[in-house]
């Protein structure tokens, strides 16, 4: 009503001011993911109108908040996103929001839900990607879990709107995001143990389940890009979970087993991104006209953490010589581009680590586990923080110390640098890397598949050699029986 009120009189004076920094904050997340330098704009004037020293605040400025910090950490200004999340939940809780509000009408306790949960989801994504603690806890939330009717602000015509389960993707973020509560607490230990690893791992195999079944591990069908954030969520939880035990505090066929397990979860990712690029009959999109159909709703629907977990996938998959699976990795990367900064920061590192990477097979032809420069380069933003880092205190991991110095894709990128990073565009070349890798590999496997078994003869199916063979004389100078019972002498076989 106030959105149709204001088009109509071509003015915003007639509203209050801080709707009117709602509207530019929605504005400036609207121009995601193509408009950066309108979105800043936008950004800038919201902050402006946005009162912070009020004391009459409202659901309108957790709203402005909590959009501020999205747009922000879309941005990759993550330092200065987590600072607007803080103050969305404190503004949050200031108005009750965390409550139960039984006095409240049922209108407004289907607005409040999605705004609270919207507040927690982001609280708990953005503390794990960063390996900072979380600023909401859970005993303390006592407002119910939202439910798919509350998907839209037209609850608000005392009309309950009915919508299906996929029109909300909050709904399964929320499940997904309460199983990552606990694994932040188990984060904070040197190394995690193995029952730990197995609570996790049958946590979110219960939050799998929720999903629908074309959501499933096993389907094979397409999938829309955008219903695939909360399962990227879900993927990225386990892999933050095991890829923690690639410290050097643990034992080395640990880590081995640590990159393994990283792999197959790398690998689920991977089949989640290549159903996103079928068609609607479960065939490969075509091009037409050198355009992917797939790439336009994948880019709208991708967002900050499903690069960086991309990219992290995409490590791990090389490392351990996925190169098909690298590929598919590589192509949803491409697409997205620099429709997100940090996307470009994380071409700029995986274009370096394959380098180094193709540098190591060319010395060696295989990449050695023991490898620390590799490890520490795999290990990604975990050398970014210094409860998790060990490449900068432990002398065994010294000699990875100068690689993993490289530009990391988590450094904030203020927006006066956003042309300076847009330059780097060398998609194409990470894609032909990894294609001769995968080239090379099918190469050296070639001749090991075509040559043919060699035969082994047990002792009881070695036959008697021919008479004219046979020596009839024993080394003694005895005849030797000619029973089938008698031994044949390693001279006679050969």
């Amino acid at each position: 009503q106030e959105y149709e009120s204001v088009y109509r009189q071509k003015s915003l004076r007639e509203v209050p001011q801080v709707w009117s920094a709602l509207l530019f904050a929605v504005f400036a997340c609207g121009t995601l993911p193509r408009y950066l330098r309108d979105g800043q704009d936008y950004s800038d004037t919201s902050r402006k109108l946005l009162d912070l020293s009020t004391d009459d605040l409202t659901r309108d400025h957790v709203r402005t908040a909590v959009l501020t910090s999205v747009f922000l950490v879309e941005l990759n200004r993550k330092s200065a996103g987590w600072t607007w999340l803080g103050i969305a939940v404190r503004m949050g809780q200031d108005i009750g929001l965390h409550m139960s509000n039984v006095k409240g009408s049922y209108i407004d306790q289907v607005v409040d839900r999605p705004v609270w949960w919207t507040v927690y989801v982001c609280d708990r994504l953005l503390s794990l990607e960063l390996g900072r603690p979380a600023m909401i806890h859970d005993d303390e939330c006592e407002i119910n879990l939202p439910t798919p009717t509350d998907t839209s602000e037209r609850a608000r015509d005392s009309v309950k709107v009915r919508a299906t389960p996929a029109q909300s993707p909050l709904v399964p973020t929320v499940q997904v995001i309460r199983g990552i509560s606990k694994l932040l607490q188990s984060l904070k230990e040197p190394v995690i143990s193995s029952l730990t690893l197995q609570y996790f791992d049958a946590l979110f195999d219960d939050c799998m389940e929720l999903f629908p079944a074309h959501h499933q591990v096993n389907s094979h069908g397409p999938l829309d890009p955008h219903q695939i954030p909360p399962l990227i969520y879900l993927q990225n939880a386990r892999l933050m979970l095991h890829r923690h035990n690639l410290t050097t505090k643990n034992a080395p066929g640990s880590r081995s087993q640590v990159a393994d397990e990283c792999t197959k979860i790398a690998k689920r990712t991977s089949s989640f991104l290549a159903r996103c690029m079928l068609d609607g009959s479960g065939l490969p999109a075509r091009s037409q006209g050198g355009h992917e159909p797939w790439r336009g709703p994948f880019i709208s629907a991708a967002n900050a953490f499903l690069c960086t977990h991309i990219w992290r996938c995409s490590l791990f998959l090389c490392f351990r010589a996925e190169y098909e699976d690298a590929l598919i990795c590589a192509r949803a990367m491409a697409a997205m581009g620099s429709a997100r900064p940090v996307n470009v920061a994380c071409g700029r590192y995986f274009e370096f680590f394959l380098q180094r990477l193709s540098s190591k097979l060319d010395e060696r032809g295989d990449v050695y586990e023991v490898d620390e420069e590799l490890l520490a380069l795999v290990s990604g933003d975990l050398q970014g923080s210094a409860d998790s880092a060990w490449v900068w205190n432990d002398g065994a991991s010294r000699t990875a110390a100068n690689a993993s110095t490289h530009l990391s894709p988590f450094n904030s990128t203020p927006l006066t640098a956003i042309d300076e990073d847009y330059s780097w565009s060398n998609w194409d070349g990470i894609v032909d890397t990894l294609t001769r890798l995968h080239q090379n590999q099918r190469q050296r496997q070639q001749p090991l598949q075509q040559q043919p078994p060699i035969p082994l003869t047990l002792p009881s199916q070695v036959q008697q050699p021919p008479a004219h063979l046979a020596s009839p004389v024993s080394p003694g100078g005895t005849e030797t029986p000619q029973s089938g019972s008698s031994r044949i002498r390693i001279a006679d076989i050969m």
